[in-house]
């Protein structure tokens, strides 16, 4: 692991470091190493990477909630 220069900040950062820790400034893209048809990750700064299929079972989890939610309510009502 080597040292490198941010070019904004002047701190020094890993070469492995998607971006500098002190300003967030991009130092390199993310690569896409899976096999998988999704994106790895959204963003192009280490603080707001979060992957695609994370949102998508955020998304899929809160519309299951909110089905069995109203079905538990249709069977309260109607019983």
């Amino acid at each position: 692991m080597a040292l490198l220069s941010c070019p904004e900040c002047e701190t020094n950062v890993s070469d492995k470091a998607f971006a500098c820790p002190s300003c967030d400034y991009p130092l390199r893209a993310p690569q896409n190493k899976s096999a998988s048809s999704w994106p790895d990750v959204t963003g192009q700064v280490a603080i707001t990477c979060i992957s695609a299929r994370a949102i998508a079972q955020v998304i899929v989890g809160i519309v299951l909630f909110a089905g069995f939610f109203a079905l538990m309510a249709a069977i309260v009502i109607y019983s």
